[in-house]
């Protein structure tokens, strides 16, 4: 942070809200000293549900150095992310807000957009988080050490549900539904089950007593090799030989009885799916009873925790290193089938082309849901080229239904709306207004541009159709500043039935003004070149490029005529609206 940024208030606790996936875990206000003072507010937030945020909104409301309310409440929205289960997103940039006066706030969230288009909102305020509790608090100080011998390293704090979440012993929080904190792996029932007090006061005992017994034990044969070193110097070597044996067998039996109780230690650590910690003590114990197979059991576990929290390559690794282990090369497939998975939806949080997902669940093919996604993607033009594709070409952004909402025009966006039944288009791009009109068969029938209210060209379309119902000619009327002319486009259609060739002729029967055109014909050829990377090119006087765009929304009407055998020229006109 730059030193002329100083900190005005920090909220005090972490803020959620029941039923709301996503918490408000820190955030600051700033004022930024300079020449042109100003205040900001920076959030950071963390996703505790299973699917991927792409969007949230939030209201913030201000208060002053009283803790009066200021006018100055606000809705500011995060748009573009990509949050996925446990991750978090902090704003590095912040929110300006406009009144100077302003020393502290309060947040919630209003609403929280998905990846897969689910959409979350609520009205309800933001409440703080309860703080966990010191573990000495609530058991003392030995029974704390005790619970700590139970639970395990991480037992700091005192664990508790809360509506829809709990609080495990590490400090960190978990969903309701969660049986393991996805920090530590501690295990939910055992924290709450092992919090009582006649509980932990008989294991302790019993710990106590067995650490009293280990002592005496301990005692006893330091007393026995005391005496038995007194008669070293007194017995014969035969006797001292003997007595080395004994020696050996004694210290033998306390070993074994030491590592027996580390390995029924491990084993109950590793039967409540403590697996960190048991493999801790299998490692010690090396080849002691089945140990080493143990400890093989307790890897393949925590690598196939890590798949289902999202962790693949930590997975993949253990996996690798667990060769023949079971079936841990067909969890490698599972692992890598989920990285893939999860690459692919985070995917579908950007605006535009979406082919790269959509090969990515082609791929996948029977994995999870990868053939429902499969079925939520349309074919699209994503880019055109006037020149060719190393020219500057335009880029084209649709929305859930699979209708065209934005072109990016050589750095210049034209936005697109439609009437209600898409039949109606209109959009302004370069200072210039166009509405175009189509049928029931997505064909143009009317054209318009206008510029500052002076209608430049119109134009009006009929079509001749073939016996398979596919256009053969296209006839536009148009009239433009003052002139009138006629164009006649006839489609010839190859045998798959895709266009190859657009035959145009134009008839002028009033020329416009200051501006001549002479009656002409011409012949434009259409070459389609399957690409590798899923996309499908098309060259003639443009090239245009289609691709997959996910559009889960999308209905027949919006699929219409986007295949590549229904393909007609004039990309632009012919794919985006059509009567309901």
């Amino acid at each position: 942070m730059s030193n002329n940024l100083n900190k005005l208030y920090v909220l005090p606790e972490l803020l959620h809200a029941q039923g709301c996936p996503v918490i408000v875990v820190a955030g600051v206000l700033y004022k930024f000293e300079g020449a042109d003072e100003k205040i900001l507010v920076q959030l950071k937030f963390k996703n505790m549900g299973d699917k991927i945020v792409k969007a949230i909104k939030v209201d913030i409301q201000t208060f002053d150095v009283s803790g009066n309310p200021v006018d100055e409440k606000l809705e500011h929205q995060y748009l573009d992310l990509s949050i996925g289960f446990n991750s978090e997103y902090a704003d590095r940039k912040g929110v300006l807000l406009k009144t100077k006066t302003i020393r502290s706030f309060n947040v919630k969230i209003t609403e929280i957009v998905f990846s897969n288009g689910d959409i979350w909102s609520n009205n309800i305020e933001f409440q703080p988080l309860p703080k966990p509790a010191d573990i000495k608090e609530k058991l003392g100080a030995e029974l704390a050490e005790q619970y700590k011998r139970e639970i395990g390293k991480y037992a700091k704090y005192e664990p508790f549900p809360h509506e829809d979440i709990w609080c495990c012993t590490c400090g960190e929080y978990n969903r309701i539904d969660e049986s393991f904190c996805h920090y530590c792996k501690t295990n939910r029932i055992k924290q709450f089950e092992s919090l009582d007090h006649s509980h932990l006061s008989k294991n302790k005992e019993i710990f106590e007593k067995e650490k009293q017994i280990k002592a005496e034990k301990q005692a006893q044969e330091e007393r026995i090799q005391k005496e038995k070193n007194k008669k070293v110097a007194k017995i014969s070597g035969i006797a001292l030989a003997i007595f080395v044996i004994v020696l050996v067998s004694v210290v033998a039996l306390a070993t074994n009885i030491k590592k027996n109780n580390n390995y029924n230690k491990a084993l109950s650590m590793m039967n409540d799916g403590n697996y960190s910690n048991a493999i801790v003590i299998f490692e010690e114990l090396g080849d002691f009873k089945t140990s080493e197979e143990n400890l093989l059991e307790c890897r393949y576990q925590i690598a196939c925790e890590y798949i289902e929290v999202g962790k693949c390559d930590k997975a993949i690794e253990i996996f690798e290193d667990l060769g023949d282990y079971k079936d841990s090369s067909e969890q490698i497939n599972i692992a890598e089938n989920e990285k893939k998975y999860l690459y692919a939806i985070s995917l579908l949080g950007k605006a535009g082309d979406h082919t790269e997902a959509y090969k990515i669940f082609e791929a996948l093919n029977e994995y999870k849901d990868s053939k429902k996604y499969l079925n939520r993607f349309v074919e699209r033009v994503v880019k055109t080229c006037a020149f060719g594709v190393d020219s500057k070409h335009i880029d084209y952004i649709y929305n859930e239904e699979g209708y065209l909402i934005c072109k990016e025009y050589y750095g210049s966006p034209c936005k697109f709306s439609y009437s209600k039944n898409k039949s109606t288009m209109n959009y302004t791009c370069d200072g210039n207004i166009y509405t175009e009109k189509y049928d029931e068969n997505g064909n143009v029938v009317f054209f318009k541009c206008t510029y500052n209210d002076e209608e430049i060209q119109k134009s009006l379309f009929t079509y001749d159709y073939n016996e398979n119902g596919e256009v053969e000619k296209q006839f536009e009327t148009c009239y433009e500043k003052g002139g009138e002319y006629y164009i006649t486009r006839t489609y010839v259609r190859n045998k798959i039935n895709t266009i190859c060739e657009e035959k145009v002729k134009y008839f002028v029967k009033k020329q416009p003004k200051k501006k001549y055109m002479s009656n002409s014909e011409y012949t434009c050829k259409y070459e389609y070149e399957i690409l590798g990377d899923g996309h499908t090119k098309i060259i003639s006087t443009a090239v245009y490029v289609l691709g997959w765009v996910y559009a889960p929304s999308a209905d027949e009407k919006s699929n219409k005529i986007n295949t590549l055998s229904s393909f007609k020229p004039y990309m632009e006109r012919y794919l985006y609206a059509y009567e309901d």
